[in-house]
């Protein structure tokens, strides 16, 4: 019997890399980015929401849906 499991993998933040498509609890998509710089308060982003194109950051050990995708352009 063959048996092809898609589920989402479960890993920590910490362990892909950037450009990595995972999914959160709220079910928004995010790529992962290099750590950068974010605003005078000291905060960094290290990933960007990939609907509304803004950056958040993410803990190392939070753990998130790691997703296989692909992207698809037309004209």
């Amino acid at each position: 019997m063959k048996i092809n499991d898609k589920r989402k993998v479960k890993v920590e933040f910490g362990d892909i890399k950037p450009g990595a498509v995972f999914s959160y609890c709220d079910g928004d998509y995010y790529m992962k980015t290099e750590t950068t710089y974010g605003d005078d308060n000291g905060n960094y982003d290290n990933t960007v929401n990939l609907e509304t194109g803004e950056l958040l950051f993410f803990k190392d050990s939070t753990v998130i849906n790691l997703i296989k995708c692909e992207l698809t352009i037309e004209m």
